[in-house]
């Protein structure tokens, strides 16, 4: 009897829901322009059995809202489900008793279960991610999926494909730009030390508990309420210099860059009066001051920073890394051009390191074991290489070229 009774009340309840008009959904504040916000509604009184079949397939979903392409704004019930390819978010609304599934493609955004989500395009690839936190420094998320060809750790699938969840993948960009940083469960401890240095609240923050990734929505929350509560820089901490954008152009203005604070920050201003603005190293190609001379953005084991090149090469060249870690001094690193493939040089172990790495130069190994080649002389190392390297491809070009005629 009791399975009766609750049979009974769950018919009862999908026809009261069917012949009630639900008000659309208030979600929480999100800078999209809204209109044509359209009440969800089931319709009409239907069939008992129709209505029981409606509401058991409502599981999963919740109320909330689409902002299409068109700028069209409608509140309805939505669900959610990752799809074929890497980290395709798709959304299944149901409005008016009838299904629909929207790619990224389609939508400008969504908010449901009070999370607001905007769709960006990131690695070539449209994704709806979800908005974290906002401010000066805005961090977003999206949860990696990637095929699998077995079912072990299995998460998700999605169109009789096996699908494997492989972690959450953080997205960090500045007020003032598009670009992200990519934060993630390999690189988020060396990353924090060199992102948020010079911040006290962070330092202090991390000190009383066992750093994680789960932590850094709470960071950069920290993060922002110190840019927002700190002062201006002083005026000398500005120096007159320029950006160079991505796209190679160059913005006058008075730059600031202390590596002692942080190395992965240069704070701008276009005016005497404007507001400082932070640029991390993704979102340029470099600066210059007369104080830090010309300093490039690039790649270090994957990892975007602010270096300084001090030999240029056509087959390698060395750059210096300002280093916040170190009092200020330089992190040097070599880089084989044109493959772009690069590798830190630790002072602690040179010797052996170098010999390892150039152990086919026997001249660079004969001044190496001299003493002749030192860690604090490390351009006259990758010029000698540079010398060689030539020599070598000009010998095997010759001897090439002998065996043709």
């Amino acid at each position: 009897m009791k399975f009766y009774y609750l049979i009974v009340a769950l018919l009862l309840g999908a026809n009261l829901l069917e012949g009630q008009h639900i008000p659309s959904y208030s979600p929480p504040a999100i800078d999209f322009p809204h209109h044509n916000q359209n009440p969800y509604y089931f319709g009409q009184q239907q069939k008992t059995s129709k209505s029981l079949k409606l509401l058991l397939s409502l599981k999963g979903y919740a109320p909330g809202y689409i902002i299409k392409n068109n700028q069209d704004t409608i509140s309805g019930l939505i669900n959610h489900t990752y799809t074929d390819g890497d980290r395709h978010l798709c959304i299944k609304f149901l409005l008016d008793g009838e299904k629909k599934e929207y790619s990224p493609r389609n939508l400008k955004g969504c908010t449901w279960n009070g999370k607001n989500y905007k769709t960006y395009k990131h690695d070539k690839i449209s994704n709806l991610m979800e908005q974290e936190v906002e401010g000066e420094l805005t961090l977003m998320s999206y949860h990696r999926i990637v095929p699998v060809e077995s079912n072990s750790v299995l998460d998700f699938e999605a169109k009789d494909e096996l699908m494997m969840y492989v972690g959450k993948q953080y997205l960090l960009r500045t007020k003032n730009s598009e670009e992200f940083y990519e934060i993630d469960k390999y690189n988020f401890d060396e990353l924090i030390n060199d992102l948020f240095a010079g911040y006290d609240t962070i330092t202090t923050y991390l000190s009383n508990k066992k750093r994680s990734i789960k932590d850094l929505p709470e960071i950069v929350e920290l993060c922002n309420q110190q840019i927002t509560d700190a002062p201006a820089p002083p005026a000398d901490f500005f120096q007159e210099g320029y950006l160079i954008t991505k796209r190679m152009d160059t913005i006058v203005g008075k730059l600031g860059f202390d590596p002692t604070q942080n190395n992965m920050q240069v704070v701008f201003k276009a005016t005497e009066n404007s507001k400082p603005a932070i640029y991390f190293p993704h979102e340029l190609y470099g600066f210059y001051s007369a104080k830090t001379d010309l300093i490039l953005s690039d790649k270090v084991e994957s990892i975007q920073r602010f270096l300084k090149r001090e030999t240029k090469g056509k087959y390698m060249s060395l750059y210096a890394i300002p280093s916040s870690q170190t009092e200020g001094k330089s992190v040097f690193y070599l880089k084989l051009e044109p493959k772009g493939v690069s590798w830190y040089i630790d002072e602690r172990n040179f010797k052996s390191e170098a010999k390892y790495d150039f152990s086919g130069y026997r001249p660079i190994l004969k001044k190496l074991n001299s003493g002749e080649l030192r860690y604090d002389n490390l351009p006259a190392l990758v010029e000698l290489y540079n010398q060689l390297k030539a020599e070598k491809i000009a010998d095997k070009q010759s001897g090439e070229n002998g065996r043709k005629e």
